[in-house]
Parts: structure tokens; C-alpha cells; sequence
């Protein structure tokens, strides 16, 4: 038998490895996603969320005095 018959048996027998989509695109495209969520000059995750709520509060107030 090939690996090709195999992998299709242990998929028809149910002992196949989980397939991760996610996992496989990360490991496929590593220049898409080398720094995605972190700073660049810290290497800490971003806190976007941080910083709308920051800015939806204040922004009128700085803007119109």
C-alpha cells in the first residue's frame, strides 16, 4: 500500500490526525503572520481594544477643547 491508500484508510477507520486549517495555514504562510498581534518594538500582544475605548472616550473632549 501506498501513503496515499493509508491516509485514506485511517480516514475511512476514524484514526486520522485532526486537521487544523488554522494550524496549516500558520505553518504554510509564516511571512503572513510573524509579528500579527504584537508589538513590534516590545513584543508584547497589542491592545487595540485598549486604545479604541481610550480614544472614544477622549476624542471630542481633545478635538473641541
Amino acid at each position: 500500500m501506498t501513503d496515499r491508500h493509508r491516509e485514506l484508510k485511517s480516514w475511512d477507520v476514524g484514526s486520522h490526525k485532526p486537521w487544523d486549517l488554522k494550524e496549516e495555514s500558520r505553518i504554510n504562510n509564516p511571512d503572513l503572520v510573524g509579528n500579527f498581534g504584537r508589538n513590534t518594538f516590545s513584543y508584547n500582544a497589542e491592545l487595540t481594544m485598549m486604545d479604541y475605548l481610550y480614544w472614544r472616550e477622549n476624542e471630542a473632549a481633545i478635538a473641541h477643547g
